[in-house]
């Protein structure tokens, strides 16, 4: 997904924290802050709504 800025990296080894996982999740809040709204409209591309809603709830 090219290069990411050193907050977005995470960790090779985890499955869920990697490089490309951060930056869709991101994309997601962005996407839902944006068009408002809730999790469950974004597009299937974003993974399971329920899971960006757990990511969410431990982000903040």
């Amino acid at each position: 997904m090219g290069k990411a800025l050193p907050h977005l990296a995470g960790k090779a080894r985890e499955v869920g924290c990697t490089e490309a996982y951060n930056r869709l999740f991101l994309n997601a809040m962005l996407r839902v802050i944006r068009y408002g709204g809730t999790r469950r409209i974004l597009p299937r591309r974003f993974s399971k709504h329920d899971s960006v809603r757990k990511r969410a709830l431990r982000w903040a």
